[in-house]
């Protein structure tokens, strides 16, 4: 894949993923995929990734996704970054700098660094908490609706099953006046 940098260095390249996740990226014309996208932020580029039906920044998702990927790549390496990261955080002597993102980092930064990181996950709880809270709602409403529905199916049934008797009744009445009449016309 051949370098490119941002239209700007205030816009960020917005790119799209879909349902299927594959990720477009309008400027290029075309699906790229996850090494395109650290090619891009590599070189400098600031990069957005954006649901294209929500149009919820999911960069964080796919950054991620990215790391993971190099993780498994580099085996252990970033293992070790992030060791760095926990023990400037907790007060202990760290290497000369943490690795961050293909840039050194100041040890100072890893604090920030880690807090960071958990909010994230704070975020992603809250959202998870949500989204279940919204189909436990979803789901009691459509069982409310189903309850209902079951209900007026039953008050239906009962006053069918109340006209079919009072339709026997006229049937074997009808059959009565039949015979009356036939033994009256009999001589």
């Amino acid at each position: 894949m051949q370098t490119t940098t941002a239209t700007s260095a205030t816009t960020p390249r917005v790119l799209r993923r879909y349902a299927n996740r594959k990720i477009y990226d309008p400027y290029q014309s075309r699906y790229v995929n996850h090494a395109d996208i650290a090619e891009l932020v590599r070189s400098g580029s600031d990069v957005r990734v954006l649901d294209s039906r929500t149009e919820r920044d999911v960069t964080g998702l796919a950054l991620a996704r990215i790391l993971s990927i190099e993780e498994n790549r580099a085996e252990g390496a970033r293992a070790e970054a992030l060791f760095g990261l926990l023990r400037a955080a907790s007060g202990e002597a760290p290497p000369a700098a943490v690795e961050r993102g293909g840039r050194r980092a100041p040890p100072e930064a890893a604090p920030s660094v880690v807090d960071a990181l958990l909010a994230q996950g704070q975020r992603g709880a809250f959202a998870s908490r949500g989204w279940l809270a919204a189909q436990r709602e979803a789901l009691a409403a459509l069982e409310d609706r189903a309850r209902a529905r079951g209900e007026a199916a039953a008050d239906a049934l009962s006053t069918l099953l109340s006209v079919r008797g009072q339709l026997e009744r006229l049937a074997r009445r009808l059959d009565q006046v039949h015979d009356q009449l036939r033994d009256a016309e009999e001589p």
